[in-house]
């Protein structure tokens, strides 16, 4: 995931949409191929924190604890907790994004 001053500010001289953004669209409601434990998960599931993959690998920090994959995969062994508890609230503000 990555953000580009191009999205930031388009062309048109307007400010982007969060909506729009290429980090947004690749992760909010999207299936994620990583399947820790055999389940299936939402790279970000709007308004539902505790089932989004992204906050689920931040907290990992050993490959064999429930397959997730430690992120971000550095020489880490101490989770971001305050890190990943501004992940989940942003989550959960999100609301359920697959509403009409």
């Amino acid at each position: 995931m990555k953000l580009s001053a191009n999205e930031l500010y388009p062309p048109d001289g307007g400010l982007a949409k969060v909506s729009q953004l290429q980090a947004y669209t690749t992760a909010v409601n999207v299936t994620a191929m990583s399947k820790p434990d055999g389940g299936s998960y939402l790279r970000i599931a709007p308004g539902d924190s505790a089932h989004s993959l992204m906050p689920l690998m931040a907290l990992s920090r050993d490959k064999d604890a429930g397959g997730f994959e430690p992120m971000p995969p550095l020489v880490s062994h101490i989770p971001d907790d305050a890190g990943v508890a501004l992940v989940s609230e942003w989550i959960d503000a999100l609301g359920d994004a697959r509403a009409p």
